[in-house]
């Protein structure tokens, strides 16, 4: 299951780091990762 989490959580920094995301998008990968993680757990 960590495989999925990990490509995930490297996803959203890279969106966040490539496109420059305002704070709203930040928070949204946020709660996205913390939600993945509650998933798998």
């Amino acid at each position: 299951m960590q495989v999925y989490l990990k490509p995930g959580i490297f996803i959203c920094i890279f969106h966040v780091n490539v496109h420059f995301a305002s704070n709203s998008e930040l928070t949204f990968c946020s709660l996205f990762t913390i939600n993945f993680q509650n998933e798998l757990d």
